[in-house]
Order: C-alpha cells, then structure tokens, then sequence
C-alpha cells in the first residue's frame, strides 16, 4: 500500500511541475516599485536592484519572479506615477519580459 502512495505522489508531483511556469520580468529604474498585476490580482512589486560597473557607476534596474499556471495571463503594470503598461501572454514554462515607463513600452 506504501507503495502506491509513493507512486500516486509521484505522479502528482510530476504532473502538478509540468502545469506551472516562471515569468521574469525586468526593468529599468523607471518600474521600481511598480504595482504588477496578474489576471486583475496584485501579485507583487517590482524590486529595486543595482550592479556596480566597470567605472564604479550604480544602475538601478528592477526584477520580479512570478510563479503562475502555464496558460494565457493577463499582465498589468502600474508604475509609482500610475502610468500603465498592458500584456496578455500565454505561458508554456518560462516567458522574460522587460519593462520600459519612460518609453512605454514592453518587449520579450
């Protein structure tokens, strides 16, 4: 009977992987602390990141991982200034989306 557990787990395991996916968003300083929205749901906010370069200058960008179902999505942005930017994507594993509010614009 243990063992049918721990095949039936498996199973589950395995399939419930294949139904989900990863959606990396990036973007410049302009998207720090967006409001990001998935299906009409507030998932979360853009983070604030920085890397040092090679003449010890500071960028800022900004990231977020959204964990979701593979399937068609609904992607909304809104940025600290309520400027809006719109994307409908349908999932299948990964997808990498870069945000833009000075220019409007998103690109994949």
């Amino acid at each position: 009977m243990d063992l049918i557990k721990v095949l039936i787990l498996t199973l589950f395991t395995t399939f419930s992987s294949c139904m989900s996916g990863s959606i990396y968003i990036n973007g410049d300083s302009s998207a720090v602390n967006a409001e990001v929205y998935v299906d009409n749901k507030l998932y979360g906010l853009m983070k604030k990141e920085s890397y040092k370069t090679s003449n010890n200058e500071i960028y800022y960008y900004s990231s977020l991982i959204i964990k979701v179902t593979n399937g068609p999505h609904s992607l909304k942005f809104k940025s600290e200034n309520s400027k809006y930017l719109n994307i409908d994507v349908t999932l299948q594993g990964e997808e990498y989306i870069f945000i833009d509010f000075q220019k409007m614009s998103i690109k994949r």
